[in-house]
């Protein structure tokens, strides 16, 4: 089965273990934002279940036609069963029930939903890393083991800064993931940023495995073009930020030698840059001029001079820095 992305090698292997990751971000969105911050560990405990049920289930029987909407329905229910043995009243017991049958959400729906997410969780009074670990547990689908991985920062300290969150969002009005979109750009501002340095957690980093860096990169890749999607191309610095994505991605490879350490763009070889990544991020910086310059637009001109110039003498890399 392909990359989601329609992404070529340079893409992570496609595994059950990716379809549980996306799944659960997919999922999880669509649940948080239908029954609230209220129920947040409501939906964690019924998105095990059903991954649980899933492993036990698929190797015998084999692979849904549709895993995705396999897992939602099946997270979905284990949820409704949850709320059920806690409801007081009968007419809430039958309203849940109803429930099980009325529940299908489109594409459309599944890819706001994470927007929805995402915009929520890059709220003004969270830290960056708090907004950080927040999207890559809930909309990343990465465990706290993995994240304090990535991250370098002990599970514990992972742990604790999701409970606070998750306690903040309890706090807030019911209806504070419902943002316009499409008219929040100071928001926007701080999803953009958020996307980026989650891209940089995994690009920028020698610590944990290989995979697990890649992983990082290509979900911020693939939020970003959620995003996109969303604006239908048409707000620049989304489009700026996916060109500067493509055109580092392109050289992961060659970025770090046999013993974890990182080479130099000087030394590495150019020849194994991914050139269909680097056609992707001059698509994406050559159908976009802004009127106004944005940070993304600026570092993604600087990284298409060095892929453009893959048999140029070595030159030193400008460094890319955290936009302002």
């Amino acid at each position: 089965m392909p990359h989601p992305l329609n992404l070529p090698s340079a893409a992570p292997k496609f595994t059950p273990e990716h379809l549980f990751r996306e799944t659960y971000g997919e999922v999880f969105s669509l649940l948080y934002r239908r029954y609230g911050a209220a129920h947040q560990q409501d939906i964690e405990d019924a998105l095990q279940e059903a991954f649980y049920a899933a492993l036990k289930v698929w190797p015998t029987k084999g692979l849904p036609e549709k895993p995705q909407a396999w897992l939602l329905r099946v997270t979905h229910n284990k949820l409704l069963n949850h709320l059920t043995r806690r409801a007081v009243h009968q007419t809430a017991v039958q309203q849940l029930e109803l429930e099980k049958d009325c529940f299908a959400p489109g594409e459309d729906e599944t890819r706001d939903s994470q927007l929805q997410l995402l915009f929520a969780c890059c709220h003004p009074q969270l830290t960056s890393s708090a907004q950080l670990i927040f999207s890559l547990k809930h909309l990343g689908g990465f465990g706290v083991e993995e994240i304090a991985q990535g991250l370098q920062q002990s599970k514990d300290a992972v742990y604790k800064s999701l409970q606070r969150s998750k306690k903040f969002f309890q706090h807030l009005s019911p209806d504070f993931i419902e943002i316009d979109i499409l008219a929040s750009p100071e928001r926007l501002q701080n999803v953009l940023h958020v996307l980026y340095l989650l891209f940089n957690e995994g690009y920028d980093s020698t610590r944990g495995t290989s995979l697990l860096n890649q992983e990082i990169c290509y979900e911020a890749l693939r939020l970003t073009h959620l995003l996109d999607q969303r604006f239908a191309g048409k707000e620049l610095p989304v489009r700026h930020l996916l060109s500067l994505l493509y055109f580092h991605l392109s050289r992961f490879e060659t970025r770090v030698d046999g013993q974890g350490r990182f080479v130099p763009l000087a030394r590495q070889e150019r020849a194994q840059w991914d050139r269909h990544l680097i056609r992707r991020g001059f698509h994406f910086l050559q159908d976009a001029f802004p009127a106004k310059v944005n940070p993304y637009y600026l570092q993604a001109c600087i990284a298409s001079l060095h892929a453009a110039a893959p048999l140029l003498p070595p030159h030193r890399l400008v460094r890319h820095q955290t936009p302002l």
